[in-house]
């Protein structure tokens, strides 16, 4: 995956280089890397670049309607500007927007894994997740502080201890990152002419007993069985990112390990349903 400083120096020299030109098509050869559909590529057609920056390790293209590209690069991926069209034999683009005087900005990934992905957002939207998101180095910082200041407490058995315990710990602080974002809406311009919508005290309370329910079942699971779930319905993992990430042989054997963990907590918090007194 590209470092900070790489990222950043990306951004700066595109930002001197692609600052004003107007946009003249967008496509994503690369199907699997666009992960948005609303507004489509398509409504970057004929507006200009007003910038190019870095959010930790993501590249944000804005364009002066008021959209912007956000992008990751991940382990292979490169933008990078181009004097003439790509040809039709190019194989490794996976977003390719054409600006005038026949350049064209590239997202480019190489190898098999085309892990790199691209969403088109209103800006926003992009606002409020680029002020609002822990960067990656803070939440491992803290996760190191917090765990080396029990660290007299950890009892190291085996080989490999130590590290599981950190991997616990960061993905436990992931996890409360993502819940703190989750539940704090984006900020929006209120329109008066709009009824209110407001969930009732009612339905709130329906809703933080069922996220108590969920939690309590989650913690009776196995080590393996509450990874799989929170990647799944916390992270949104696809059935190959699970594959990868838990070892799995193929996505088929990662989407069987999920469905049984989340068997499992179903029938937890059934059970922890029945056992509540009306």
């Amino acid at each position: 995956m590209p470092e900070l400083p790489e990222v950043e120096t990306t951004a700066r020299l595109l930002a001197g280089a692609v600052a004003g030109a107007r946009i003249e098509y967008a496509r994503a050869p690369g199907i699997n890397a666009l992960r948005s559909f609303e507004p489509p590529l398509t409504a970057l057609v004929g507006e200009q670049v007003l910038t190019v920056r870095r959010r930790g390790k993501h590249l944000i293209v804005e364009s002066s309607g008021g959209l912007a590209l956000l992008m990751h690069l991940m382990s292979a991926g490169r933008l990078q500007l181009y004097d003439k069209p790509a040809g039709p034999r190019d194989r490794s683009s996976r977003l390719l927007l054409g600006l005038e005087g026949s350049r064209e900005l590239r997202l480019r990934e190489f190898g098999s894994r085309q892990a790199a992905w691209v969403k088109l957002l209103r800006m926003p939207v992009v606002r409020s997740w680029s002020q609002d998101l822990t960067e990656t180095q803070d939440l491992v910082q803290e996760t190191l502080l917090s765990a080396f200041g029990k660290i007299v407490d950890i009892e190291i058995r085996n080989e490999g201890s130590l590290q599981a315990y950190l991997r616990q710990v960061l993905l436990n602080r992931i996890r409360m990152e993502i819940r703190r974002v989750g539940r704090r809406p984006a900020g929006v311009e209120l329109d008066s002419n709009v009824e209110a919508s407001d969930a009732s005290p009612l339905e709130l309370a329906i809703g933080a007993e069922t996220l108590e329910r969920y939690e309590r079942a989650l913690a009776t699971l196995r080590a393996e069985e509450r990874e799989l779930v929170v990647a799944r319905v916390e992270f949104g993992f696809t059935n190959e990112e699970v594959a990868r990430a838990f070892g799995k042989p193929s996505p088929d054997a990662a989407r069987m390990a999920v469905q049984r963990a989340l068997l499992r907590l179903t029938e937890q918090m059934t059970s922890d349903d029945d056992s509540t007194p009306a």
